[in-house]
């Protein structure tokens, strides 16, 4: 990837009424994200679903996470990371190939707990 190319991580999280603001580390990786020019969004979970075979999620774009701000969300397709998670079957079986892997989707999906 171009260092002078923004990329897009795509967090799936729990709602942010639920998390422990003390111990939520995906708060601090977004803020280092965004201060790094890095586009940033926030899924919650029971926002997916599949419309037309196709998977689609509401999408929110995070624009500070220090406090959490967060833009106006929209319905996206995630045809594409699903087609890439698909593709390495789902699973990871070392660091250099879940680095591969995140290289290649551009996203990185955290379910906090």
């Amino acid at each position: 990837m171009d260092m002078n190319t923004a990329a897009k991580f795509l967090f799936v999280m729990d709602p942010y009424e639920t998390l422990n603001l003390e111990t939520e580390t995906s708060l601090l990786l977004m803020q280092e994200l965004i201060e790094r020019g890095q586009s940033v969004y926030w899924l919650q979970q029971e926002d997916l679903s599949l419309v037309h075979d196709q998977p689609m999620g509401l999408v929110f774009p995070v624009t500070g996470a220090d406090p959490l701000q967060r833009a106006e969300p929209a319905w996206s397709n995630l045809a594409g990371l699903m087609r890439c998670w698909k593709e390495s079957g789902g699973k990871s079986e070392s660091p250099s190939q879940t680095i591969t892997l995140l290289h290649s989707l551009n996203a990185v999906a955290l379910r906090s707990r």
